[in-house]
C-alpha cells in the first residue's frame, strides 16, 4: 500500500508492505482487506494529528503500524478459526 506523500517523511518509506501469510488467493485477499482498514485509520490518525499520534516518533508509528497489522491479521485467523463451516456431503 502506497503511503500518501505528506505522511512519507513521517513513516520513513514510501509503500506499507506486509506478508498475509497465505499461499491462498482468496484468503490473501479478504487478509488484504483487513490491513487496509487499519492501514488507512492509523493513516487518517497520524495526518489529522490525532491525539496521541501528534507525540509519536516516526520509529513509534512504525511500530505502532507493525502492531497494529499483526493484530488484524490474528484477529482475521481467529474469526475465519470460529465461524460455522458448512456441512459437507460426507457428514
Amino acid at each position: 500500500m502506497s503511503i500518501p506523500l505528506g505522511l512519507r517523511k513521517t513513516f520513513g518509506k514510501t509503500e506499507i508492505r506486509y506478508s498475509l501469510r497465505t499461499g491462498y488467493l482468496r484468503e490473501a485477499r479478504a487478509r488484504s482487506r483487513v490491513l487496509a482498514v487499519r492501514v488507512h485509520k492509523l493513516m487518517n490518525l497520524v495526518h489529522k494529528g490525532a491525539e496521541p499520534m501528534s507525540e509519536l516518533t516516526a520509529e513509534q508509528i512504525k511500530e505502532l503500524a507493525d502492531t497494529w497489522m499483526k493484530e488484524g491479521l490474528e484477529e482475521d485467523e481467529l474469526d475465519r478459526a470460529l465461524a460455522p463451516r458448512p456441512m459437507t456431503v460426507e457428514e
